[in-house]
């Protein structure tokens, strides 16, 4: 791993502890609290962050150049997470998958794309994996799935 890289996840770690954040193993986990979910149609919003989920996800795994794409194609305001804001929604205390199954149900249990991409390289992006709920980095050349938030 080169110094920059090091230095990027460093940068990482960071600020997800800053954001209240824990990690664990190999991968950051955050604690989403039970029940902080206001659920409207297929929509989603998350009290704590006033941030406005979409349980509607990708149907299939996208590259990266299709992400965002994807979710801007859902209207106004609809944009690809941050790593931070995707970890948010991660509960630590679910596996396969790792997330609040009635605010997001049917959520595999996958990598799904951040905005997020790494500081010293064009060809990596951070992603949330909701089996186990870490983050890590995929190549943009890889598919991914996406959930959209505004």
């Amino acid at each position: 791993m080169t110094a920059r890289r090091v230095a990027a996840a460093a940068l990482v770690v960071l600020c997800l502890a800053a954001l209240g954040l824990a990690m664990r193993g190999s991968g950051v986990h955050a604690e989403a609290p039970l029940g902080h979910y206001e659920i409207s149609g297929t929509e989603v919003r998350d009290t704590r962050t006033g941030l406005v989920w979409s349980q509607t996800i990708s149907p299939m795994s996208l590259p990266y150049s299709e992400a965002a794409s994807f979710c801007s194609d859902m209207g106004a305001g609809w944009r690809l997470p941050t790593v931070l804001e995707l970890a948010s929604i991660v509960d630590e205390t679910r596996g396969m998958p790792a997330i609040d199954p009635t605010a997001f149900p049917l959520t595999p249990s996958q990598e799904f794309w951040s905005s997020t991409r790494l500081a010293d390289a064009t060809d990596n992006a951070w992603h949330v994996e909701f089996r186990r709920g870490f983050t890590d980095i995929s190549s943009t050349a890889s598919a991914n799935r996406v959930r959209c938030v505004r």
